[in-house]
């Protein structure tokens, strides 16, 4: 017998919000009144958050070329052996939030399966010295998590402003 689907539920859009106009040192960057871009990023962040709650950021600061170095860490990382992860990495600590996660070994949600994820967690850095949670990382994932780091946080501090 046929089953027939669920009607197709509509996706709603997820707006583009482009960082771009605070990334150039002028306007609100440096103190000034706001230039008419970053005016309009700014209405278009109130519009977003007011209507959506949801956004798509791009031009926050992340290169191509940090990018591809950031997934290359992270694969070095993540495709080490699973006994060496857990052996030698330092294991996720539920009072600071940092270090290694186990494939399935989280669970947002108690009344469902595990997360099928495993995951690295880094905290602020400036708060949180990385050195005890890195300790047997590779090199390149230390590095790279960290100016990963660096951006988000400008970025974030830029999105404030």
């Amino acid at each position: 017998m046929p089953t027939s689907a669920a009607p197709a539920v509509p996706l709603a859009p997820i707006p583009t919000i482009d960082l771009g106009p605070y990334f150039v040192e002028e306007g609100v960057v440096i103190g000034g009144p706001p230039t008419e871009a970053q005016k309009a990023t700014a209405a278009a962040i109130d519009e977003c958050c007011t209507e959506h709650g949801f956004a798509h950021v791009k031009n926050f600061g992340l290169t191509r070329a940090m990018e591809a170095r950031v997934f290359a860490a992270c694969a070095e990382l993540f495709g080490l052996p699973d006994d060496t992860k857990t052996r030698e990495l330092t294991m996720i600590s539920p009072k600071t939030n940092t270090g290694y996660s186990p494939f399935a070994y989280e669970t947002l949600n108690r009344s469902r399966p595990p997360d099928l994820k495993e995951a690295f967690n880094v905290r602020n850095p400036a708060l949180h010295p990385p050195d005890g949670y890195f300790s047997a990382c590779p090199d390149a994932f230390r590095r790279e998590a960290l100016a990963l780091w660096d951006v988000f946080a400008l970025a974030a501090r830029r999105y404030s402003l």
